[in-house]
Order: structure tokens, then C-alpha cells, then sequence
């Protein structure tokens, strides 16, 4: 039980500290209950399954209830914009365990990354991965507007490429880390029919 209980306060974004307040005890339990699995009693897992907003089941056994409702959206902030979009809870739970205060919506301008991603789709990104150690897609800061480019990092000089999948346009290569903005690495795309 330890461990679901430190991998589900660490995916709601909580210390322990934010935990035991929540949950009327100290730290030092939280930590004893994560790290030295013992007995609690059904109270006890009721309250933290209630404030992890989760099944006791999955706190037990990491194993979601098949009855549990994934109830409602989720709202996830769109990036250059003071909106918010209702995202599926169900699907952002299958993607990531990153809290959705770290995750941003986006929308693909362009044609720059075809054929993996096309004008009008919509992209999730997560702003808590800005670390670029392997080849993937992120959203990167280039002019005024975020973009979505496929990074790699050389292994040689530690520099980093910059790709886009359209071959029309020109790729950047051995460009210095701290030149460009890395906004998060996209986790999740959704694209039209």
C-alpha cells in the first residue's frame, strides 16, 4: 500500500506535508505509511483514499475500481490563451500521471510537422518535462509563438537539433540548449477526421 500512496500523492502534485495536514496527522506517518507498509485501519485508508480522490482499491492494491465513475472533465489551460478546454479524465489518466495543473493544451498552426501533426490538431503538453535527454516532440518557445518541433540531443557537444517533419521546411542543428525555450514535451495528440 506504501507505494500507491506515494505514487498517487506525488501524481496529485502533493508533499507530504500538504497530505498530513489534509489527512490531521504528521509528515513523519505520511512518510512511515509510504515507506514501511503497516496496518491502517479501514478509517484511516477511507480518509486518504477520500483525499487522494481515489478508491480505497487503488490505494490497497493499485487497482482501479471498475464501478468508480471518472466523473465530469478535466480542465486543461490552452497555451498563448486565458482559456481552458474540457479534457476526458479517463484519457489524461491512461497518458500521464502528471498533475493537470502541469499540463497545457495547444493548437498546431501550419504545416510544419506533417504528416505527424497537421494544422488544427490539438497537442497536450507536459510543462513539468522540459528536460530534452531523449528524441521526442515538444513544444518550444521560437519568436513569439510556441511551436512544435522534434528535438534530439547530439551526444557528442550535448547541443540540440531542431526537426520538423515537413522536409520543405529547414532543420536546426547543434543549436545551444539555453537558446531556445522548452515549454514541455508533448504527451498527447488529437487530431480531426
Amino acid at each position: 500500500m506504501g507505494t500507491h500512496i506515494k505514487e498517487i500523492r506525488l501524481w496529485r502534485g502533493m508533499t507530504q506535508e500538504e497530505l498530513a495536514k489534509l489527512a490531521k496527522t504528521t509528515s513523519a506517518t505520511i512518510s512511515r505509511w509510504e515507506n514501511y507498509p503497516s496496518r491502517v485501519s479501514v478509517d484511516v485508508l477511507t480518509n486518504l483514499a477520500r483525499i487522494l480522490d481515489v478508491h480505497p482499491a487503488e490505494l490497497l492494491a493499485g487497482v482501479r475500481s471498475q464501478s468508480q465513475p471518472s466523473g465530469g472533465v478535466v480542465m486543461i489551460r490552452v497555451l498563448e490563451s486565458k482559456q481552458s478546454n474540457p479534457f476526458d479524465p479517463a484519457i489524461l489518466e491512461a497518458v500521464t500521471r502528471t498533475p493537470a495543473a502541469d499540463l497545457a493544451m495547444m493548437n498546431v498552426k501550419g504545416d510544419a510537422m506533417s504528416p505527424t501533426l497537421q494544422n488544427g490538431d490539438q497537442c497536450l503538453v507536459d510543462t513539468s518535462d522540459t528536460d530534452v535527454f531523449s528524441s521526442g516532440l515538444y513544444c518550444i518557445q521560437l519568436g513569439r509563438t510556441a511551436q512544435v518541433r522534434r528535438l534530439s540531443v547530439n551526444p557528442i557537444n550535448g547541443k540540440i537539433n531542431i526537426r520538423c517533419d515537413n522536409k520543405s521546411y529547414d532543420d536546426y542543428v547543434d543549436v545551444k540548449l539555453d537558446a531556445v525555450k522548452v515549454i514541455g514535451r508533448v504527451i498527447w495528440r488529437g487530431q480531426k477526421i
